[in-house]
C-alpha cells in the first residue's frame, strides 16, 4: 500500500524549483558537447527517454518561431512588423489618429502603406483600401472586419475586386528598349509648390536627373554626368543629367516626378485602372539619346 501511494505522489508531482535549475544546467552541459537526450512526461505522467513516446521533448530548447525557415529574430524590423500585426486588424488605430492629427509609429505607417490602407478625408468618414494578400487568401475576421466596415461607413456593403499583377500596357520593343520608371526624392515633394521653397532643399537638388544601369551606358557609349533626352512614344523630356548607377537594373532607367521644366509625365502613359481609375505615371517604355546642343 505504502509503495503504491509512493508510486503515485512521484507520477502525479511535477520537479521542484532547485529540480528544474539542476537539470537546466545539467542538460544545458550536455547541449553543448553535442548530444541532445530525450526526456518527457507520458500520458499517464511517468518520466520517459523514448523518443517514440510522442512526448515534448523537456531537454530540447524552445523553437524559435519562423518565417520560411528563417527565425523572426533574424529578419529585418519591416518584416517582423508584417507578422506582428495586420493592417486590417487596426483599422480604429487608424482613425483614431486622423482624427486626433497623431502621427503615426513607424511599425503602423509601414503596415498602413504595405497593406495600402488609407483614411483617406476624416471629414467624409471614408476610406480606400487595396490589400496585398499573401497567396489571395483573405481570412475570416479579416472578412468580418471588412464587413463590419461595410455596416458602419456605408450602405452595408463592402465592393470586394480581387485583381491579379498585371504587366503595364507598354512593353519594351527594339525602338524603345527601356522601361522608363518615376518616382519621388527625399528631399521633394509632389511638384515642389512647398519645397522649392526651402532654400536647403532646393539647392541640393534642383534640377531632374536620369539614373541608368552601367550596362546600358556602356552599350550607349554614355559616360557620367552626359546630357541625354528621354523619348517616348508620346514626347521626349530634353537635357537630363545623366547618373550611372547599379541601383537600377539594367534595362530600366528611373527619373524624379518633381520638375515641371522638365516634366517626366511628358513621355509616361495616359493608361488607368478600369476598376479605380488611377492613371499609370509609373511606368512606359523609353529610349535614350545623348542631347546635342543646337548652336545658333
Amino acid at each position: 500500500m505504502e509503495s503504491q501511494m509512493s508510486t503515485d505522489l512521484i507520477r502525479s508531482s511535477s520537479f521542484s524549483i532547485a529540480q528544474q535549475h539542476y537539470l537546466q544546467g545539467f542538460f544545458a552541459g550536455v547541449a553543448q558537447r553535442g548530444v541532445m537526450p530525450f526526456v518527457g512526461h507520458t500520458a499517464n505522467g511517468q518520466i520517459t527517454n523514448d523518443p517514440a513516446s510522442c512526448a515534448a521533448n523537456q531537454a530540447a530548447e524552445e523553437a524559435e518561431p519562423t518565417w520560411f525557415r528563417t527565425p523572426l529574430s533574424e529578419l529585418p524590423k519591416e518584416e517582423r512588423w508584417k507578422q506582428e500585426e495586420n493592417a486590417l486588424d487596426i483599422w480604429d488605430k487608424l482613425v483614431a489618429h486622423a482624427k486626433e492629427d497623431k502621427a503615426l509609429a513607424p511599425d503602423d505607417l509601414f503596415r498602413f502603406k504595405f497593406h495600402g490602407l488609407f483614411y483617406v478625408a476624416p471629414a467624409q468618414d471614408s476610406f480606400m483600401l487595396r490589400m496585398r494578400m499573401p497567396g489571395g487568401i483573405l481570412r475570416a475576421h479579416q472578412l468580418r472586419g471588412l464587413a463590419q466596415m461595410a455596416a458602419d461607413w456605408d450602405a452595408g456593403k463592402a465592393t470586394l475586386y480581387s485583381v491579379p499583377c498585371l504587366p503595364f500596357v507598354e512593353q519594351p520593343d527594339e525602338e524603345y528598349n527601356l522601361i522608363f520608371n518615376t518616382g519621388r526624392t527625399v528631399e521633394h515633394w509632389h511638384t515642389r509648390t512647398k519645397t522649392a521653397k526651402v532654400e536647403m532643399l532646393d539647392s541640393m537638388v534642383p534640377n531632374a536627373w536620369l539614373e541608368m544601369n552601367p550596362v546600358d551606358a556602356a552599350k550607349l557609349e554614355l559616360r557620367p554626368h552626359d546630357r541625354v533626352n528621354v523619348v517616348s512614344r508620346r514626347s521626349t523630356v530634353r537635357n537630363i543629367e545623366l547618373r550611372i548607377t547599379s541601383i537600377v537594373a539594367p534595362g530600366q532607367v528611373f527619373m524624379p516626378f518633381h520638375f515641371s521644366e522638365t516634366n517626366s509625365n511628358f513621355v509616361t502613359l495616359g493608361a488607368f485602372d478600369p476598376i479605380s481609375r488611377e492613371p499609370n505615371f509609373k511606368q512606359c517604355a523609353v529610349r535614350v539619346e545623348k542631347f546635342f546642343k543646337t548652336l545658333k
